[in-house]
């Protein structure tokens, strides 16, 4: 059977190896494509050339571009009390989503100054909503890969480092022509 052309199949082995993948047709459209293309538009796109227009320098426009993206999903804690969470363990949820998505549009901000395209960090939002954040499970003594913490924590550790070392090089300017990089330093 399918879906909208998608096989069930396709489906059924997002949503095993990917659990941020939602099962409805109507969630999978909103957290893969449409959210991600609507908010770097919004928090990207729009919001760096105005920073930038203002005079603030690459450093500034990915420090305090990325607060208001982080900011924009304050809404949740409204949705966590609605799902029975007190407000103290709604706000401490939040507070964690305010620190990574702010981290996460950071990333986003440097590599749109970088590159200039839309595209690109649209396509690195929507692989990130259906990653999800990392699993530490493994670090739990009761957990089948606790034995292995240490190989895995290095895998991450080597991971970290290959993508900080390529980052820089990756989005070089010069490779994708965008002129948002150095209007002002």
């Amino acid at each position: 059977a399918e879906e909208n052309g998608v096989p069930d199949g396709l489906i059924d082995f997002l949503v095993k190896f990917f659990p941020n993948v939602p099962y409805t047709k109507e969630e999978r459209l909103r957290n893969l494509l449409v959210a991600p293309v609507a908010e770097e538009f919004c928090f990207r796109a729009c919001m760096a050339p105005l920073l930038k227009s203002a005079g603030l320098s690459n450093t500034a426009t990915i420090i305090c571009g990325p607060l208001f993206f982080g900011v924009a999903h304050l809404h949740h804690a409204i949705d966590h009390v609605r799902n029975g969470y007190s407000i103290s363990k709604a706000l401490q949820i939040v507070f964690f989503q305010l620190l990574y998505t702010s981290f996460f549009g950071g990333l986003e901000m440097f590599v749109f100054l970088r590159t200039g395209h839309l595209v690109s960090i649209s396509l690195i939002h929507m692989w990130c909503n259906m990653l999800g954040l990392p699993p530490v499970g493994f670090l739990n003594r009761g957990n089948r890969m606790y034995k292995y913490r240490r190989q895995v924590g290095a895998a991450y550790l080597l991971g970290i480092a290959g993508f900080c070392i390529g980052l820089y090089p990756a989005t070089n300017p010069n490779i994708y022509q965008s002129e948002l990089w150095a209007l002002t330093r």
